[in-house]
């Protein structure tokens, strides 16, 4: 019985009729830049686990793994996808609709010292002699700002402090840095602006200086040892700090993440390749100090 939008009857057929069947045709090939192993390795490494994965080639910004966990299987909306179930994926609170490579801003901790360290250098501010005393603590007024080992690490210099991460040392070099400087060497980096990936929600990241910082928020002395850390206002992708790390590899090459590699149509041609972009390049920095 055929009935019309609003469920009227309006036909009725005298032999029994199906929906015809169209002629299969193939589609093209995706060809990716991932690399399967390495993709099944990171997947398989945080079952049950909260966070995400990225992994970039240095040398031309090709993503080789790119996992964010937990997930779900798309295949749920195919099939009866309840409210219940539904309910749980958007109420679960550590999201597994939401891709945490691209669209999670954290703060990245102790990721960003090199970052800093390779400022201080350019800036001149330290030498790779220079030694700051770690005690344990940095007071700075009325707040004492701890490392993470509350004994101390003694006299550190820059490699020494990037060994043992130590924070005490990197406080120093928050405070001779200064906002906007940290600024600076971060955008030339490409932090604090969308990478160009094209896949799901692209958070830009946060950088904190006069110009992205308004009141009451006002950047004051007293945020710097927190910045020069990758803590307080400081906030990036794990998609950006992958990019951070292959361009301190690569001498400061920016390249736009690389996910799709080909498409291959079903007579075998190449109908698109796509071709590794640079977005910028941190030429204000030395080899030297790279």
């Amino acid at each position: 019985i055929q009935v019309d939008a609003f469920g009227r009857e309006s036909h009725r057929f005298e032999t029994p009729w199906t929906i015809p069947t169209p002629t299969a045709t193939s589609g093209s090939h995706l060809k990716l830049t991932l690399d399967i192993e390495l993709q099944k390795t990171a997947a398989q490494a945080f079952q049950g686990k909260y966070g995400a994965v990225v992994v970039m080639d240095p040398r031309d910004g090709a993503i080789l793994a790119l996992v964010s966990s937990p997930d779900f299987n798309p295949a749920m909306y195919q099939k009866n996808l309840t409210q219940e179930k539904w309910d749980d994926l958007i109420n679960n609170p550590f999201k597994p609709l939401f891709d945490k490579t691209t669209g999670g801003a954290f703060p990245p901790g102790s990721i960003y010292k090199p970052l800093v360290a390779l400022a201080a250098l350019e800036e001149g501010i330290i030498t790779p002699q220079k030694t700051y005393h770690c005690n344990g603590s940095l007071q700075l007024g009325r707040d004492t700002f701890h490392c993470h080992r509350r004994h101390g690490h003694g006299d550190m210099s820059v490699e020494e402090a990037l060994v043992k991460s130590c924070d005490v040392f990197f406080y120093h070099l928050g405070l001779e840095l200064g906002a906007e400087r940290l600024a600076r060497y971060a955008r030339a980096f490409g932090l604090g602006s969308k990478l160009g990936l094209g896949l799901n929600q692209e958070d830009s990241g946060f950088i904190p200086d006069r110009s992205t910082v308004k009141k009451p928020q006002t950047l004051r002395k007293g945020d710097l040892p927190n910045l020069a850390i990758g803590q307080g206002l400081n906030l990036m992708t794990p998609l950006q700090m992958t990019s951070l790390y292959a361009s301190l590899a690569n001498g400061g090459k920016v390249w736009s993440p690389l996910l799709v590699s080909s498409v291959i149509n079903h007579l075998g041609e190449t109908i698109f390749k796509q071709k590794p972009k640079l977005l910028r390049t941190a030429d204000n920095i030395s080899q030297k100090n790279f």
